[in-house]
């Protein structure tokens, strides 16, 4: 897995309302289908607003898309499966904290973690702190392991506001239930969420 970035915290803020014919729905089409491509994302997004550069790999540097790079509130990361042709979609990452992406059944950046819960229809494992895939959620063969399109979806969440520093118990390797009462008590919002199409 690539680097993540370690976020600590995230205060429930209201979506940016998306300009007219940008993508509001996360899916496994449009500019999230497996053939998309940084010319897709000119095309949508605008030249202005799209960024063809390199991000931290733990081993290296990837290079990726990034639209918006320079608004945290709508940014999008497009990792390609051909990097030198800048297509065939590996792994898109909504990092936006006021991104108006949302799944069909309505999650986005900012949902509380009991919503995904409920429709995941099953608790849901989330990888412990301090590591470098914290708050990795993984949905025990839940509803939400795939959008409809056969994309996979994933999420990392992360503290709500007011939430204690997570204690000993749910840090280090490992994952822990969503049951789990220190992890109920994060009260954990989504953080980022991802679309992927690798194998």
């Amino acid at each position: 897995m690539r680097n993540l970035p370690l976020l600590l915290t995230l205060c429930a803020v209201p979506s940016l309302a998306a300009a007219p014919g940008l993508p509001t729905k996360l899916s496994c089409d449009g500019v999230f289908a497996k053939d998309s491509s940084h010319a897709r994302l000119v095309k949508v997004f605008g030249a202005t607003n799209v960024r063809h550069t390199k991000v931290p790999d733990p081993y290296d540097e990837v290079p990726v898309s990034v639209v918006y790079p320079k608004d945290n509130n709508r940014k999008l990361q497009f990792h390609w499966a051909d990097e030198k042709g800048r297509k065939i979609l590996s792994e898109a990452r909504v990092y936006g904290a006021k991104s108006p992406l949302k799944t069909p059944g309505g999650i986005g950046v900012g949902t509380p973690l009991a919503q995904v819960v409920a429709l995941n229809g099953r608790p849901v494992m989330i990888q412990g702190f301090g590591t470098e895939v914290q708050g990795a959620v993984n949905f025990d063969g839940g509803a939400l392991e795939k959008l409809p399109g056969g994309c996979r979806f994933g999420l990392y969440v992360v503290p709500g506001p007011g939430a204690p520093v997570p204690p000993d118990a749910i840090s280090g390797e490992g994952s822990f239930s969503s049951d789990d009462p220190h992890m109920r008590a994060q009260n954990f919002v989504v953080g980022w969420m991802i679309v992927n199409w690798s194998e």
